[in-house]
């Protein structure tokens, strides 16, 4: 099933877990006998030459970056149908880890956090691996290429980066296959009734798409919207 413009999330609020985590320490022996001394000096050997290897590995990939997309402007030009032809880039939208930061049932607002998982086909990108050693993927800024310009169209709501987004890559595979996964923070009206509290289910809408691109450009295909989550984290 295909949505355009519009796309409905609904999120069926329910069940809080408690993540713990435990310590586990370790002893170290003062003393290393002869063969232990060997052993480690094999080992040491052995991560350097992987080392070595992964270093080669790692500069191809940055020729690949090099031949790919900083020899091209790709920033500002949407990219074409996986087909070469002029149809609609597809975009595969979906939302995922979704947080439970606030639910205002005064106001009839939540506000969330959430990981927003975007994959499309970008040909342009795409590259031979037997030319560079057999790299498959690479991964760079997002600000290097074009991206999906995704809105929130629900009323009174906001829909931004959740965290500093310099450390955040986006993975291009060798058949141009791009995957861009940042964090968002989401506040959006939802009519909230906690009279069955804490057996109540609330069900919340938010409506995303693009106003940059109309349907003719960008065909955003919705995964996991009207999912029930029924394991969000909800925290103090």
């Amino acid at each position: 099933m295909k949505y355009n413009q519009l796309l409905k999330v609904s999120a069926l609020l329910s069940s809080i877990f408690l993540v713990s985590q435990k310590n586990f320490h370790a002893k170290n022996n003062n003393r290393i006998s002869t063969t232990k001394t060997a052993s480690l000096l094999f080992l040491v050997l052995d991560i350097g030459s992987r080392v070595e290897g992964r270093g080669r590995r790692e500069a191809y990939s940055g020729e690949v970056s090099q031949d790919t997309v900083a020899a091209k402007s790709l920033v500002l030009v949407r990219p074409p149908a996986a087909d070469g032809s002029n149809k609609a880039t597809n975009v595969s939208l979906s939302y995922n880890q979704i947080v439970v930061h606030e639910v205002d049932d005064s106001n009839g607002y939540i506000s969330v956090s959430m990981w927003e998982s975007m994959v499309w086909t970008d040909k342009r990108l795409s590259w031979k691996p037997d030319d560079y050693d057999g790299v498959d993927k690479i991964t760079i800024p997002p600000s290097y290429i074009w991206l999906p310009a995704i809105s929130v169209y629900t009323p009174s709501s906001e829909l931004g980066l959740a965290e500093d987004e310099t450390g955040r890559k986006v993975v291009i595979a060798a058949d141009g296959n791009v995957v861009y996964v940042p964090t968002k923070r989401a506040r959006f009206r939802c009519d909230v009734d906690l009279k069955l509290f804490p057996y109540d289910i609330q069900v919340c809408h938010l409506k995303v798409g693009s106003w940059v691109h109309h349907q003719k450009e960008l065909n955003i295909i919705g995964r996991n919207f009207g999912l029930h989550l029924t394991g969000l984290l909800v925290l103090p």
